[in-house]
């Protein structure tokens, strides 16, 4: 139902105005709760972040439902909400309540225990904030008692409120104090009523100063203004207040005098008391009512979201090693949008607070919420609702807002405790602007989920966006190192409310439309979780021709989701439309030698008029090398003009000694004055000539090279000079080389001696690179010059000889040496030699390995035949080794001799000239498994006398392989006696013919079988073996008779 009213414009927040004459009463119509519930600021979704307690109960009788408790909560969403509010709605006191005295709290819902409290408690060792608004009544004449804002460790947890004899009580107590009725008690008892282990900061609508009223049943006396105590207040309270205390402590309050009540027979002593007050006391705050006396003009009705009003406390724990920590509390500090109001008119007070009133120090854990009551003689029936902002322990974001003048490199922030700008400061006409708004996740119950991000960009700022349009980004890293950026393009600037305060707070405030940006954040969910964004764009002064500075005031951001709901400000700033300007009339293209000095001559003046106020100023030459980089060595002078000149020159000097010989730079020089203004800039290039050159010279003729990639061997020398043969320091020289195209790669030429030349060289990692021809880049740096380019080529090949053998697989056929015949030459990808003729002097074995069916791994072997240092090649580049048998010539038949044996022989040979290697290749060499025969006439073998040699016949043959041939030297045999002597036989004619069927001659002395007179018959076998080792068949039973 809505109401018509007529107001004649009272002060309804300060002191009362006159009230207007009737001629200037306007008629409106104020909002009733229905508007005000739905049309509500922006909150948090309660979910089970709080408790409000159905009923208090009686701590004397144990009454659990003694008290009904005025609490209600209006959940968005929920089907049983009467309302449409866009924000989770707790109401603590009712106008429409049949109760004539109402009690109402919430506290953030704790769980776990007492000594291990857990969820949405108030932790006392970190800083803390908790924001809310607040719905005190429609009419500031006729408010309830007032709330407080309360930090509790009482054992009741959420019950704990004010009571007095055990029964809850409301009126003046605000339900945190104690004194809510008469007490029949003559003394205070440490149970008067507050709650226990608590600290409370009350926002009190009444004083409560008379003695006792309605027939003596309330005691209406708390805010009796005469507590001359140490730490209290006296003769401060004017009205409505802001005041601190801790409610549990009895000497919080009192005892002021008594009455007694009744006829003399019957005659009872009525006790009451008053309350200390601590300060800061602020008086006169505007608890209830709309945002100004009356609405805007244009307006017929009262705005109902201006009826709500913010609070915002903040904790600030104790330094280390003490118990004081402070409170601060601000109500009235910002509108219904977020968009902070003036500092006169807001209401804050900050108090310190001692902790160890708490006995918390176990856990240092407690909790915190608000009470609210009416009911003392004076107050009334209101509505007084809440809609939470912030609670530290559900989500703690911290939030930064900064500018930064990035042309003149200054910088300031916004205070959001303070709610000021840190430093106000003065940005030049086209200066480059940075704005940056920083959240920071800092701990929580619960992420925030994506952050509606509205931002009202600051007036006077040119935001005309880089070549792509782009005037800032997005930038969110999270706590685990990811960084995701967005860009903000100029296109999505859009048209967003913002408030405007009136005049005075007395005063209504206006809505205006201005150019601004609605974001989205990503949810921070993790500690650590960042999410910047950065706007970029140049201050704008307004046209005029005249000298003036603009004042920018702050601008307004809002950030809301699910569960985090805040706001902040730009930093205000201002604009000096004053211009340096500066001009010249040097050379802007100059040449100059190394030690010499580039000298910069300036004419300077102001735009519009000003005077140069003779203070220092700030001469400056950024320098850029030829790839536009900084190099980072800017000169920087102090030069002035006289005090009161309109125009002045100035020069100042820059050494180009530190600056690299040969190289072009560009000297980008600026004027700054003390208001830090900087001029136009005005580019100079300037090529500093070399006094010297640094010089790099081969250490060989050749600029081409050849090499094998296994190898791995091919270093590029050169020599390090100056070409005034003065000594080179290689701790100051780098040098470089460049393969083919790839990223140059770099190394320092020492340690070292300093000396006139420094020998140096880069081996090629040649495993690294292709087959092919390749180039390499060698060149130096000394920190201030570059040398000369050193060009190389180089082949990179597999092999460079190629050796081929006559035969890949030979098969024996006699019991001679064998003999392998190779040529070796050089290979096709060898390009550099002036004939293809290899030097046979250069030619080494590099490999040289037998295998036998006997041996499991090839061995290294050394023949007679291959010179160690150089292999014999005729013109033809061929040569050739030979191979012997096992049991050849002088050889000792040795199993692990490394020749050749009967059987599979594979062998491994290669070649080098020093330079170049060749492919091993392998040999196979098949001597035959043949068993060797002997065919004797007879068995029967005769002497003619002791003294004389017995000389035999007989043939020698291979019947497995009638064409396989050998030679009487290739034979040994021997004589095996019964007796178990072994006798050799020796070749009785010499015989150098090949033949198939061998015929043989043998003599044997017969002292060499121990014959004699009286052993005239003796017997035995003739055994044969050949240069093989292979065995033949035994002339068995052989009898000799003398």
């Amino acid at each position: 139902m809505l109401l018509t009213v007529l107001f004649a414009a009272l002060g309804l927040f300060h002191p009362p105005a006159a009230i207007k004459a009737a001629s200037t009463a306007k008629v409106y119509t104020v909002s009733t709760t229905e508007d005000i519930f739905n049309n509500t600021p922006k909150g948090l979704k309660l979910q089970d972040f709080v408790s409000t307690p159905e009923y208090y109960k009686n701590t004397k009788t144990g009454a659990t439902e003694a008290f009904k408790s005025s609490d209600k909560l209006y959940k968005v969403g929920d089907t049983t909400n009467p309302y449409h509010n866009k924000a989770d709605i707790i109401q603590l006191l009712s106008a429409n309540s049949s109760q004539s005295s109402q009690i109402g709290s919430f506290w953030g819902n704790v769980k776990g225990t007492k000594d291990d409290p857990t969820y949405n408690f108030f932790d006392l060792t970190k800083s803390q904030e908790i924001s809310a608004w607040i719905y005190n009544g429609n009419d500031d004449s006729k408010a309830t008692d007032g709330f407080a804002f309360v930090l509790q460790n009482d054992n009741d947890g959420e019950q704990a409120i004010s009571r007095s004899n055990g029964m809850p009580a409301g009126g003046q107590t605000l339900g945190v104090w104690g004194g809510g009725d008469i007490d029949p008690q003559t003394s205070l008892t440490s149970d008067y009523g507050g709650i226990k282990n608590s600290i409370a900061i009350e926002m009190d609508r009444y004083l409560n100063q008379t003695p006792g009223s309605i027939s003596y049943t309330k005691n209406n006396y708390l805010d009796f203004d005469d507590f001359s105590s140490t730490g209290f207040v006296r003769n401060q309270l004017k009205e409505k207040h802001m005041a601190m205390g801790y409610p549990g402590e009895s000497s919080t309050y009192k005892e002021a005098g008594n009455y007694s009540t009744g006829l003399i027979l019957n005659r009872v002593n009525h006790y009451y008391y008053y309350m200390g007050h601590r300060g800061p006391v602020q008086n006169r705050i505007p608890m209830a009512g709309y945002e100004a006396n009356e609405p805007a003009a244009n307006e017929t009705k009262t705005d109902p979201i201006k009826a709500w009003r913010h609070i915002k406390i903040n904790y600030t724990p104790p330094a280390s090693g003490s118990t004081t920590a402070k409170l601060t509390f601000a109500i009235n500090d910002k509108f219904a949008d977020g968009t902070i109001k003036p500092l006169t008119q807001r209401d804050k007070k900050t108090y310190d607070i001692d902790i160890s009133k708490l006995n918390a120090s176990k856990t240092n854990k407690v909790r915190w919420g608000f009470t609210a009551a009416t009911g003392s003689p004076e107050s009334n029936k209101q509505d007084v609702a809440m809609i939470i902002e912030k609670m530290p322990a559900v989500l703690d974001i911290k939030k930064q807002t900064t500018l930064h003048d990035d042309t003149k490199d200054i910088g300031s922030s916004y205070d959001d405790e303070t709610q000021t700008t840190s430093k106000v400061i003065t940005a030049s006409d086209g200066d480059d602007l940075t704005f940056t708004y920083d959240l920071t996740y800092d701990g929580g119950l619960t992420a925030s989920g994506d952050i509606k991000t509205t931002i009202a960009l600051p007036e006077n700022v040119n935001y005309s966006g880089d070549s792509a349009g782009n005037i800032g980004k997005i930038t969110y890293k999270s706590a685990s190192g990811t960084t995701t950026t967005k860009d903000i393009n100029k296109s999505e600037i859009t048209d967003v409310d913002i408030t405007i305060p009136g005049a005075t707070s007395t005063d209504p405030s206006t809505t205006k439309r201005v150019p601004g940006l609605i974001v989205s954040i990503p949810s921070l969910a993790k500690i650590g979780d960042n999410a910047r964004v950065e706007l970029k764009g140049q201050a704008q002064a307004p046209a005029s021709d005249k000298l003036q500075t603009t004042s920018v005031d702050s601008a307004h951001t809002s950030f809301e989701s699910e569960y985090f709901s805040n706001d902040t400000m730009s930093p205000e700033f201002k604009i000096d439309n004053e211009k340096l300007q500066i001009s010249t009339t040097d050379e802007m293209n100059q040449e100059l030698k190394g030690d010499d000095t580039a000298k910069f001559n300036l004419q300077a003046s102001y735009l519009r008029g000003s005077k140069f106020d003779g203070e220092d100023m700030i001469a400056k030459a950024a320098v850029y090398d030829a790839d536009g980089n900084s190099i980072k060595v800017d000169g920087l002078q102090t030069v002035s003009i006289a005090k009161d000149q309109t125009t002045g020159n100035v020069s100042f000097d820059y050494p180009l000694s530190d600056l690299t010989p040969n190289q072009t730079y560009t000297f980008k020089v600026t004027l700054s004055d003390s208001s830090s203004r900087i001029s136009n800039t005005l580019t100079y290039t300037i090529k500093v000539a070399d006094q010297k050159q640094l010089v790099l010279t081969r250490s060989t003729y050749k600029d081409y090279f050849l090499t094998e990639r296994d190898s791995n061997n091919l270093t590029l020398g050169f020599d390090i000079t100056y070409d005034d043969k003065s000594d080179v320091n290689p701790d100051e020289v780098t040098r470089y080389i460049q393969i083919d195209d790839q990223t140059p790669t770099s190394a320092s030429a020492g340690p070292g001696t300093t000396q006139p030349i420094i020998s140096q060289g880069f081996k090629i990692d040649l495993p690294k690179l292709s087959y092919g021809v390749h180039t390499a880049k060698i060149y130096a740096n000394d920190g201030k010059r570059e040398s000369n380019v050193l060009n190389y080529k180089f082949k990179v090949i597999d092999k460079g000889l190629v050796l081929e053998p006559e035969k890949d697989t030979i098969d024996v056929t006699n019991n001679e040496a064998v003999k392998l015949n190779w040529n070796v030459k050089y290979s096709s990808e060898v390009d550099n030699l002036e004939d293809g003729q290899v030097a046979p002097e250069y030619i080494r074995r590099k490999t040289l390995q037998l295998k036998t069916e006997e041996d499991a791994d090839f061995k290294d072997i050394a023949l007679s035949s291959i010179n160690i240092n150089a292999i014999n090649v005729d013109s033809n580049n061929n040569f050739s080794i030979t191979l012997n048998p096992i049991g050849f010539g002088s050889q000792k038949a040795d199993e692990d001799l490394d020749v050749l044996k009967a059987g599979r022989n594979e062998l491994r040979f290669s070649v080098s000239n020093g330079g170049y290697t060749s492919e091993t290749k392998t040999i196979v060499i098949n001597v035959p498994k043949l068993k060797p025969q002997i065919d004797l006439p007879t068995s029967e073998i005769y002497f003619n006398k002791l003294s004389d040699p017995l000389r035999f016949n007989f043939d020698f043959s291979y019947p497995e392989d009638d064409t396989y041939t050998t030679k009487q030297s290739r034979t040994k045999m021997k004589l095996a006696l019964d007796n178990g002597e072994n006798v050799t036989l020796l070749h009785q004619k010499s015989n150098y013919n090949d033949y198939n069927v061998l015929p043989l001659t043998v003599a044997l002395m017969p002292s060499s079988i121990e014959a004699s007179a009286d052993n005239r018959e003796i017997k035995g076998n003739l055994v044969v073996t050949d240069v093989y080792e292979r065995v033949g068949s035994n002339a068995d039973d052989v009898q000799l008779f003398i």
